[in-house]
This record gives C-alpha cells, sequence and structure tokens, in this order.
C-alpha cells in the first residue's frame, strides 16, 4: 500500500480498513503486507518494505490478529515521500519466488491501494514512464500467474481513475475499485475475494 501521505486522516482510515478485512478474511485469504516507499525519508522512491511476510500469515481466525498487529505498528506516514508504483509492483516481481509458495497452484494476487499517481523525481522520471513501468510490471506478474487488483483509496482524479484503471486491467482484474471509506474498502476487498477460499 502506499504507506506515505500528509492526510493522516485518510491513512489511519486505511489502516482500520486493512484490520477490519483481516478479520472477515481470516478463513479465506493468506495476507502479506508492504509498505511502499520503504525508507521514511524526505523524496524517498524505493522498493517496498515488507512488514508481514505472506508465510506468516495462516488463513484461521486466530492468526487474523498477526496481521491486525502489523497493521497497527505500521508507521505514520512523512509527507514529504514519493509514491513509487512501478518499484512496488517491481519488487513483488522480483520476489515472487519467495513471497509466493512455489508450487502452490491456489491463486495469487497483489492489492496495490494508493491515493496518488506514481511519482519519483529520482533521475527525472516522470509520472507517463512511472506509468508505463507500472502497466508492465503488471503484465510481466500475470504471465506468472498473478493477478493485481488495484484500489484508488480517498478522492480519486480522473487522471488518476486511468491511471489505475490501466495497472489493473495489465494485471488481469479488469477494473480497479474506488474507496473513500473504512466499510468501503473493506466492501472492494470483499468483491475480490469474499466468494471464494485462497489457501
Amino acid at each position: 500500500i502506499k504507506g506515505k501521505n500528509a492526510n493522516n486522516d485518510l491513512w489511519q482510515k486505511a489502516k482500520l480498513g486493512l484490520q477490519a478485512i483481516s478479520t472477515n478474511l481470516a478463513d479465506k485469504v493468506k495476507l502479506g503486507l508492504a509498505s511502499f516507499p520503504g525508507s521514511d525519508t524526505n523524496n524517498a522512491c524505493d522498493a517496498p518494505k515488507e512488514i508481514l511476510k505472506l508465510d506468516n500469515y495462516k488463513t484461521n481466525s486466530s492468526d487474523a490478529n498477526i496481521f491486525v498487529s502489523a497493521v497497527a505498528n505500521m508507521a505514520d506516514p512523512n509527507s514529504s515521500a514519493l509514491t513509487p508504483t512501478d518499484q512496488a509492483l517491481k519488487y513483488v516481481l522480483d520476489n515472487a519466488p519467495e513471497i509466493y509458495s512455489p508450487g502452490n497452484q491456489v491463486p495469487k494476487f497483489v492489492v496495490l491501494i494508493t491515493d496518488g499517481l506514481p511519482q519519483c523525481t529520482i533521475g527525472g522520471t516522470d509520472t507517463k514512464s512511472l506509468m508505463s513501468n507500472s502497466v508492465y510490471y503488471a503484465s510481466e506478474l500475470l504471465k506468472k500467474g498473478i493477478q493485481t487488483y488495484v484500489v484508488g483509496f480517498g478522492s480519486v482524479s480522473n487522471e488518476l481513475k486511468n491511471n489505475l484503471n490501466q495497472i489493473a486491467i495489465a494485471g488481469g482484474t479488469y477494473g480497479f475499485y474506488e474507496a473513500e471509506s473504512v466499510n468501503a474498502l473493506v466492501q472492494a476487498f470483499e468483491n475480490m475475494f469474499g466468494c471464494s477460499t485462497y489457501n
């Protein structure tokens, strides 16, 4: 998820939504957690920080507490950090064999939650290039059998809607979800996973 936002109220809503999700879907989905960018510095633009490894979460209600605690302990955002969406997806792509159990035939997913356009000033990279990179990495994940779901959280501009749709479509999920509240975020996840069991 995009863990760096000046709107701390939105950040808290995202955390509450994720905690509710883990409780609702505890017996259906194994969950991991990462926040990007990984560095808590001004203008940070690096790969995500993995907070909870997927293998440390089992599909039962007692282990939902592991995810709830991991979310609660996430550091408050640095308002000057950037949004390296492409680096977040590249991290999953590069580390897929370690993140997802090799040979496990259950469906595998990435859920990207963000409230902003891809942004990174390193090397003068512009939003268009970052978007192209993000779409590419989502499509490469799909080739490995890993779909990418996308959630635009908060007030989503038309430009952001278009960009998030491109990533979702490249990731094999046909379109992004929009959520502005805790309940809407929970509902988005229910729509993604609530009808099936993924162990």
